[in-house]
């Protein structure tokens, strides 16, 4: 059926998108728009298609990386949970309040993406560290949850693929050296400056909190959050909330910020370790989600041993905090199923390359910034995914290019922006499903808060490729 109406690839991600926009309900949305593309390939068969879909999640949990992501995300909750109840947030809250190091808005917000920058190690960790020790302090000075989601974002795949010590720049590597680029990496820190779109999202993001000034349905957040009014969670979205993570800390301990550094610490450390240990020495190489995999579990066990030898939770209280942790975040575990399920799918029915290719032919060598940053973009937002966005688009962007080697840099930064585009706004992204869950906020609000200045940033983006396209594409 695909091959004889190879146009209907695009309509699965087009259905995501619309009905978790206009009817708010992102599960409904996936599963819708897995089941359409899964019928198409099972050549109508809506049944047929049910039994594709439910497989497909099912091989998700077969793939070992994607797995490991899942569970991740999953077990991530149980040190948050840990970190809580051992008072390691509350003395973090007091010990940055006490000392007047956060007494503001502004500096809470500068403290956020501080964290971000100062960890871009993966993307997970990127948004998990900051959204989790910045959500109390956010709802004690009344700022918007939806506000630390776009922070969280603003610092998260940006960072990650401006300094590249990371699977983001090995990935990209990767790909360019399959496509006969010579010293790939080297090729990849030249293209870095041409990267515009991290760079004007951490710019606007930084403006925002230098203005203190918000728009659109951010503005309306932050009016609500000052009136002391947190949002309800609508029922199709409630299990990817994190309110069952927030756990009163043990009565008659007294909170310490070393309770929440030691974990964290842990896990970032042993999250350096491992992209060595799997990288065989090389960092860039590493394995992304066997890294987190293990970091986060290395991060539990030293929880639990330290809390135990300060007579703070004992293993039993440890254990049974870590499993209602985990449980609270099968939701969010489903959903990320759905969307890796959702990416494979697309990458399957070639949806990159129908949408890509139709362009590839009638486009101005002018245009090629700009529309290789617009079609990654879109490709990105509609699979939820940079990096599938940058496999299906590298080949056909370096095969555009014939020689010039600013030209080709040009357009290695400009698929790399697109990339992040989706990344930082689309629906079905791993990165802003779980910028839902550090943050605690309904998933389609911060969506819908996120994506006006996402798109804004976009089109500034886009003015000035299409300008130095016009300058250096002749």
């Amino acid at each position: 059926m695909i091959e004889s109406y190879p146009w209907l690839a695009v309509v699965p991600p087009l259905v995501v998108v619309f009905v978790a926009i206009k009817y708010k309900k992102i599960f409904l949305a996936m599963f819708l728009g897995l089941w359409i593309g899964a019928t198409f390939m099972a050549n109508g068969n809506p049944l047929r298609g049910l039994f594709f879909s439910i497989e497909r999640c099912l091989d998700v949990l077969k793939d070992g990386a994607l797995a490991k992501v899942v569970l991740f995300c999953c077990f991530v909750g149980a040190v948050m949970a840990l970190t809580q109840r051992s008072g390691g947030i509350r003395g973090f809250i007091e010990y940055v309040t006490m000392r007047n190091i956060v007494k503001s808005r502004r500096q809470a917000e500068f403290l956020t993406v501080a964290i971000g920058a100062m960890i871009p190690i993966e993307s997970s960790i990127n948004i998990l560290i900051p959204g989790s020790i910045s959500r109390p302090l956010f709802d004690e000075l009344k700022i918007s949850r939806e506000k630390l989601a776009f922070l969280c974002l603003s610092f998260c795949a940006p960072i990650c693929t401006v300094i590249p010590i990371n699977a983001w720049g090995a990935y990209v590597s990767g790909i360019m050296a399959s496509q006969g680029i010579a010293q790939p990496f080297h090729v990849y820190l030249e293209a870095i400056p041409f990267n515009l779109y991290s760079f004007f999202t951490m710019g606007f993001a930084l403006l925002l909190i230098i203005t203190q000034k918000d728009y659109f349905a951010m503005a309306k957040a932050e009016r609500r959050s000052r009136e002391g009014n947190q949002p309800k969670q609508r029922a199709d979205n409630s299990a990817l909330s994190g309110d069952g993570l927030v756990v009163e800390p043990k009565e008659n301990i007294k909170p310490h910020f070393s309770n929440m550094l030691v974990p964290v610490a842990a896990m970032i450390l042993a999250m350096i370790a491992g992209m060595f240990i799997t990288g065989h020495g090389r960092f860039t190489e590493g394995s992304g989600s066997t890294a987190v995999f293990y970091a986060v579990l290395f991060a539990i066990m030293i929880a639990g041993i330290k809390y135990r030898i300060s007579g703070i939770l004992s293993f039993a209280e440890t254990s049974s905090l870590f499993f209602n942790a985990v449980g609270g975040l099968a939701g969010m575990g489903f959903l990320i199923t759905l969307s890796f399920a959702l990416s494979t799918l697309c990458v399957d029915l070639k949806t990159g390359t129908f949408v890509a290719g139709a362009a590839q032919h009638v486009i101005s060598m002018k245009l090629i910034p700009v529309v290789l940053f617009s079609l990654t973009a879109y490709i990105s937002f509609a699979i939820g995914t940079a990096w599938g966005a940058w496999a299906i688009m590298f080949p056909i962007g370096l095969g555009l290019i014939h020689g010039n080697h600013i030209q080709m840099l040009m357009a290695i930064g400009a698929m790399m922006s697109g990339g992040v585009f989706g990344n930082h706004c689309s629906p079905i992204a791993d990165t802003t499903i779980m910028a839902s869950l550090a943050s605690g906020s309904d998933h389609m609000d911060n969506v819908n808060a996120i994506l006006p200045y996402a798109l804004g940033v976009a089109a500034f983006t886009g003015i000035v490729y299409l300008i130095m396209g016009i300058i250096f594409f002749r």
